[in-house]
């Protein structure tokens, strides 16, 4: 990890390690990704109106773009820090990248990615297997952006930067769309020397 806090080598993409992946096309544009899990038939956890695209943000909702680097055999998952339930994972045929329920088998996605260090703390995100790279569609920074399983060509597109952040306070516990816990209120301050011999008179004197 470099003075700046950006990750530099695929082995630092672990621990439970709190990142935001950042587009070369802009310092405001990050993957962001939103998306619920609710009981559906029998019970069964459902993920409900996954989205994953291009977020801008300085169009706030911190939680969208904030994701937990695990490893993994081959590489390394990233999920949701709002709900790790909830993993980034390349979606049908891998043509795009989507969200998959972690807590449900037999997915037929895949999860699990790589990294390519390609200009210092910029990377491609790869597949598993090396062969496609994320790639923001036609190189455009919309907000809501698709973000395509594509091969690499050295576009500008398809560079990346991880930038660690502080865990989100609360996020891990609490079910997605719900509020971040508040910290805890600062302690009283000491009574002062002064206050203390106040205190002392008036219990003397009954005041």
């Amino acid at each position: 990890m470099d003075a700046y806090g950006n990750l530099t080598t695929q082995a630092e993409f672990s621990g439970g390690r709190h990142i935001r992946l950042i587009s070369y096309l802009g310092q405001d544009c990050a993957i962001g990704a939103t998306g619920t899990i609710e009981p559906g038939v029998m019970g069964i956890p459902m993920l409900v109106s996954p989205q994953v695209g291009l977020h801008h943000l300085s169009a706030g909702d911190p939680q969208r773009t904030v994701f937990i680097a695990n490893a993994c055999p081959g590489g390394f998952t990233l999920s949701r820090a709002a709900d790790p339930r909830q993993q980034l994972a390349w979606g049908g045929e891998r043509q795009s990248l989507t969200l998959a329920n972690a807590e449900v088998s037999g997915i037929a996605v895949q999860p699990v990615f790589i990294v390519e260090f390609v200009d210092g703390v910029w990377f491609n995100l790869r597949t598993q297997d090396g062969s496609l790279v994320v790639d923001c569609a036609g190189g455009d920074t919309n907000e809501g952006q698709p973000l395509l399983a594509w091969e690499g060509n050295g576009g500008d597109n398809q560079k990346w930067r991880a930038e660690m952040v502080a865990p989100l306070l609360g996020a891990e516990h609490a079910p997605a769309g719900a509020p971040a816990a508040s910290p805890p209120p600062p302690p009283a301050p000491a009574p002062s020397a002064l206050d203390r011999v106040k205190v002392f008179f008036r219990r003397l004197f009954g005041g």
